[in-house]
């Protein structure tokens, strides 16, 4: 396991310098303090972890981008899932406007395996449809619960990769594929919401407003009264 471990450490980094070529900035591991200022507990507790899930993850800190890249290779389905999150945008209220927000960050995006998951709030199991459906189908991804609308979003490229996970070399090429892969078909394209800011009120609506403040001083002084 530690063998495992450690070699998965260091093709993290090889991935690290593998789009930093490709991209023209550099690229990071994100780790937790902890692990940055002592490896080997860094080591141990993906050990533990590894033994537990039967998953290696790792997350990449790429400059500018909408979020880091996250990176699970999966041993028990062998499968490589590779995602970014965003925070729905806060300024829609429904459910398909807050999807299409996204879908309109994806149209250059062909690849089969490019699936979105919705994410609600509270403990509501979060919904997935691929990106192909989504796109004549957006209801494909709506909850059954009526009035709940996603608070974010993660749009994945899952790779089943069978066979290469029986040899090293064989995964490490796969894996080398695919990471690259996602940043082209999504991660350059996707953009985090900002709300807007805010703007200058004109003079009817500076009045109102002021109007509104003193009725509003005014009930509550007659209310203590």
């Amino acid at each position: 396991v530690e063998s495992t471990v450690a070699s998965w450490h260091q093709e993290v980094r090889d991935l690290c310098l593998i789009l930093s070529r490709r991209i023209g900035r550099e690229v990071q591991v994100k780790l937790r303090w902890t692990h940055v200022t002592d490896p080997i507990r860094r080591l141990m507790d993906d050990c533990d972890h590894l033994s537990q899930s039967k998953v290696l993850e790792c997350e990449l800190s790429i400059p500018d981008a909408a979020s880091t890249m996250k990176i699970k290779a999966d041993l028990q389905t062998r499968c490589v899932s590779v995602w970014m999150n965003l925070q729905a945008p806060g300024d829609r209220q429904s459910t398909k406007a807050k999807l299409n927000w996204l879908l309109r960050q994806l149209t250059k995006t062909d690849d089969p395996n490019v699936y979105v998951w919705a994410n609600w709030p509270g403990q509501t199991a979060s919904t997935q449809a691929s990106l192909d459906i989504l796109k004549t189908t957006p209801e494909a991804i709506e909850h059954t619960r009526k009035g709940i609308v996603p608070r974010s979003f993660d749009v994945l490229l899952v790779r089943d990769m069978a066979g290469k996970f029986a040899g090293r070399g064989t995964f490490i090429l796969g894996l080398e594929e695919v990471v690259p892969a996602f940043y082209e078909q999504v991660g350059q394209y996707l953009k985090a919401w900002q709300p807007r800011a805010p703007k200058i009120k004109g003079d009817d609506e500076v009045a109102i407003g002021t109007q509104n403040e003193i009725k509003s001083e005014s009930s509550t002084s007659q209310f203590r009264e």
